[in-house]
Order: structure tokens, then C-alpha cells, then sequence
């Protein structure tokens, strides 16, 4: 999705909702197998179907569904991947390479925590536990094998570095910052 906060917002999961929205996403809107990753930047949607173009318009659905949002005001927002390209950009979120601060390490426990969520509620089977299982595990080849995993862990602790070079040794003095 390339939409705005407001957007993001109203099309986000939060994870009491997370079964439930799994269960309808896989039986409401036939899907062979369902995973939403639901973080504060992204919304992904990874499903199997054995008919792609009924998939996205299914999709398009769910989300207008769950966003009280027309699809005609969703779809300028959104993009869809299909089999190879879905994949590789399923490894690149995992890796941290697709995230506002490249390497971070915490997209990899949300996609974690998204796949044992969907595993719980029933809604995988052979094709997203394979493909979760690889990018996971490739994600820990990637951070053990290269640097992407010096620096910061995250936005917060990038900001966090920012502020402290802008700010030096009054940043101690600080009750409350406002960045």
C-alpha cells in the first residue's frame, strides 16, 4: 500500500483483530491460505488463490471491507505482486531492506509474529508456511552474513542518534522532548 497515515490507519489490523480478520480474509473472500502483516508503516496482505485476478479483486474487497473505504478510493493506493515478485519483495521485508531505516531488525519479529498469528487461526498451509519459513530464515542468513545489521535497530533509535547529535549534553537536562 501507498497511502497515506490516515489511511494506513484505517486499513491497519490490530491484533485482537487479527484471527477473526484472517478467518473472514481466507472463507469470506476465498483464499486458500491468508497472512496479514500489519505494522505501523505497512499493511501486506500474502495469500495463495488458484485465480489470481479473482484474488485482487477479492483483496480490494476485504480492504474497502475492513476500511469502510469505497475500493475506488483504495485501489490508487495499493499495488499487488504476483509469484516471483511477490516473493522477492516477501524476503525483502523480512531482511529489513524494505523498511524507512534499511536493516532494521524489528519487521523481522512483525513478519514473525504475522506468520505464527496466521498459523494459529488455521489460515496457511504448504505455500505461505514454505515461503514464511525461507524468508525468515533467509532474514537470519542476511543479518548474520553481513553488516545490515550494524547501526541502528530501528526509526526510533536513528531518531534518537539524530536528536542526541543536535541536542549533545542537554539532552540529560530534558523532562520532555519534542521533536
Amino acid at each position: 500500500c501507498t497511502a497515506t497515515v490516515g489511511l494506513r490507519e484505517q486499513l491497519a489490523v490490530p491484533p485482537r483483530e487479527l484471527p477473526e480478520a484472517l478467518r473472514s480474509l481466507r472463507t469470506g473472500f476465498d483464499m486458500s491460505e491468508a497472512v496479514i502483516l500489519s505494522t505501523c508503516n505497512r499493511v501486506e496482505l500474502y495469500v495463495a488463490s488458484s485465480d489470481p485476478v479473482a484474488a485482487t479483486h477479492n483483496l480490494v474487497d476485504f480492504l474497502s471491507y475492513r476500511s469502510r473505504t469505497r475500493p475506488e478510493a483504495l485501489r490508487p493506493h495499493l499495488y499487488g505482486l504476483q509469484s516471483r515478485a511477490a516473493a522477492t519483495q516477501h524476503f525483502r521485508v523480512a531482511a529489513g531492506l524494505d523498511s524507512m531505516v534499511v536493516g532494521e531488525s524489528e519487521i523481522t519479529a512483525q513478519v514473525k509474529q504475522a506468520y505464527l498469528a496466521a498459523l494459529t487461526a488455521g489460515t496457511t498451509g504448504a505455500f505461505l508456511n514454505r515461503l514464511f519459513q525461507k524468508a525468515l530464515h533467509s532474514a537470519k542468513i542476511v543479518r548474520s552474513q553481513t553488516n545490515l545489521a550494524q547501526g541502528h535497530a530501528s526509526l526510533g533509535a536513528a531518531v534518537a542518534r539524530l536528536v542526541r547529535g543536535v541536542l549533545g549534553p542537554r539532552l540529560a537536562t530534558c523532562d520532555i522532548l519534542l521533536w
